[in-house]
C-alpha cells in the first residue's frame, strides 16, 4: 500500500518536484533531466494506479528559481534564475487548497498565471495535456 493512499484525510494529495529540464537533451548533465522526467512520469503512474483510493499526483516545477546547483552551472546559464522561491510556495497552497482531481499525474509550472491555467480546465481535460507522450 502506498502510504499516501493509508491516510484517513479525505484529502490524499502527493506533490513530485520536477523540472523543465525533463524536456531538455543537456550535454554533460545527463543525469538530471533524466531524474526529472522519471519524477514527472512517476506522478503519473501515481495518478493512474492509486485513482481509486482518491489520490491526487501533481508532478510540480518550482520555476527558474536560484538554487545551490543553478549557481554551479556553467556561463551564463547560471544567471538565468528569474522565478522567486516564495512562488513556488503560493502556487502550492492555491493548488492544494482544494482537491482537484482533474490535475492528477500532470505537470504544473509554478510561473503559469493560475487563474489563466484553470480557466483552460476543459482544453486540458480534452487534449489530456500536460503529461508526456510518445505522439506520432
Amino acid at each position: 500500500m502506498f502510504p499516501a493512499t493509508a491516510a484517513q484525510s479525505e484529502v490524499r494529495i502527493v506533490v513530485l518536484f520536477t523540472s523543465i529540464a525533463s524536456f531538455l537533451v543537456v550535454v554533460g548533465g545527463t543525469s538530471y533531466p533524466i531524474s526529472k522526467l522519471a519524477v514527472s512520469r512517476m506522478a503519473e503512474v501515481f495518478a493512474t494506479e492509486y485513482e481509486k483510493e482518491g489520490l491526487l499526483a501533481i508532478a510540480f516545477n518550482p520555476g527558474d528559481v536560484l538554487t545551490d546547483l543553478s549557481r554551479k552551472l556553467p556561463g551564463k546559464a547560471s544567471m538565468i534564475s528569474q522565478d522567486k522561491p516564495e512562488l513556488a510556495g503560493d502556487t502550492l497552497v492555491f493548488l492544494t487548497k482544494e482537491k482537484r482531481q482533474w490535475l492528477s499525474g500532470r505537470m504544473i509550472t509554478s510561473n503559469w498565471d493560475m487563474e489563466e491555467f484553470l480557466s483552460k480546465k476543459e482544453e486540458i481535460i480534452a487534449r489530456d495535456s500536460l503529461k508526456f507522450r510518445f505522439d506520432i
